[in-house]
């Protein structure tokens, strides 16, 4: 019974993983293309440029995280180099505006009514 159960939960979860739109899809026509002609794309997928390793197995995992707790010298020698464009205003937006900026990968300001918000997936649940 809890055996059924389990199966049919896997089988519901890999399904929706594979037809849900916001898991995307393969990529064709232009799209395709375009990502073709990168040097990382190689025999039909992406390969790393350096060497890394992406399949871990616990050892490896536990390996890597003593590496991450006792590594030395993390921090930079000097402050790293920042830039703005020119007309990047760090004034409150009058009222009514709005702003959005994207800081790269999933990092997100929204200004709103005054006030600045800092979204990320790791800033909480």
């Amino acid at each position: 019974m809890t055996f059924g159960i389990i199966a049919a939960l896997i089988i519901s979860v890999v399904t929706y993983m594979h037809t849900a739109e916001q898991f995307g899809a393969s990529p064709e026509g232009d799209h395709l293309t375009r990502i073709a002609s990168s040097p990382q794309y190689h025999d039909g997928r992406f390969r790393n440029a350096g060497n890394v390793e992406m399949q871990m197995t616990l050892r490896g995992g536990l390996e890597s995280m003593y590496e991450f707790i006792t590594a030395k010298n993390t921090s930079p020698s000097q402050p790293l180099p920042t830039a703005f464009p020119r007309d990047w205003n760090t004034a409150a937006l009058p009222d009514g505006a709005y702003a959005v900026t994207w800081f790269g990968h999933s990092a997100v300001m929204l200004e709103l009514e005054g006030t600045r918000l800092l979204l990320h997936p790791m800033l909480g649940p």
